[in-house]
């Protein structure tokens, strides 16, 4: 070893120190990107947008979202659930469009409902109502106000779970919307307009995340049948329409083509 080299400042040391370091960082970026890249599309999508604060989403349409600064994302800071089994179902946050308020039909008029199409039926203030699973498969949740009770109408395809809860919550009146989000392959909410939006599971009756983490939902009694039972014992109910405003072909049902029925 030279004179230069045993100095502790030397040109030669300095560079060795300069190679080492940028040798790992290169080791470093290239191991994150090989585990990254190893992760689904849209868990990727979903990080980004869960943990990152700036990254937010604004609906552009039914199908297509842009991530955008300022708006406001899911409140991750408490979770009742284990964050690593919260899943994407494949699709972003409102790409599943919910329903508020839709419009109905009375029997006569809806004669786009087989007479085995399954609905959801409710009776709430004093009103029947139904709620067909073959719109249900499109939108998952349906808010609504039936003779001044507001309810929300949930049908998870991936479980061929039904739930009706009353959408007075602990934390105030709530409009529910898809996130996109799995948890036991079940569809977890958000609370539309939550400062911060929090996210709620169908299956637990309650919110797991934010300010409505441990708020338990109050759920409203509701049957699981066919159109034809529905309308004979309840002449007088009114059906959700399929002028949704969404333009899909409610004649078919994706989930029983996956083998639910």
């Amino acid at each position: 070893m030279n004179a230069d080299e045993k100095t502790a400042d030397s040109p030669v040391r300095r560079g060795r120190r300069v190679t080492a370091v940028l040798f790992a960082l290169v080791a470093f970026v290239l191991t994150v990107c090989g585990i990254y890249s190893n992760w689904e599309s849209w868990n990727v999508d979903w990080y980004e947008r869960t943990f990152w604060p700036d990254n937010s989403i604004e609906v552009v349409d039914d199908n297509s979202e842009l991530f955008a600064p300022s708006v406001p994302t899911f409140d991750m800071a408490h979770v009742s659930i284990p964050v690593a089994e919260i899943l994407s179902g494949g699709v972003m946050k409102d790409s599943i469009p919910a329903l508020t308020d839709p419009k109905m039909s009375l029997v006569g008029e809806a004669t786009y409902l087989a007479d085995e199409e399954r609905v959801i039926g409710i009776v709430a203030g004093g009103e029947a109502r139904a709620y067909p699973l073959q719109i249900l498969d499109y939108h998952e949740i349906i808010n609504d106000d039936v003779n001044g009770i507001p309810v929300v109408v949930t049908y998870c395809p991936l479980c061929d779970s039904s739930a009706v809860f009353d959408r007075r919550t602990k934390i105030g009146k709530r409009e529910f919307g898809v996130s996109g989000l799995l948890y036991n392959n079940n569809v977890l909410m958000y609370d539309r307009g939550g400062q911060p939006e929090s996210l709620w599971s169908q299956v637990m009756a309650s919110g797991v995340s934010g300010p409505a983490n441990t708020k338990s939902l109050n759920a409203l009694p509701l049957e699981v049948t066919t159109w034809k039972d529905w309308r004979s014992r309840h002449p007088d109910t009114k059906v959700v329409s399929i002028e949704t405003g969404h333009d899909r072909e409610y004649h078919s049902r994706p989930s029983a083509d996956d083998g639910v029925h």
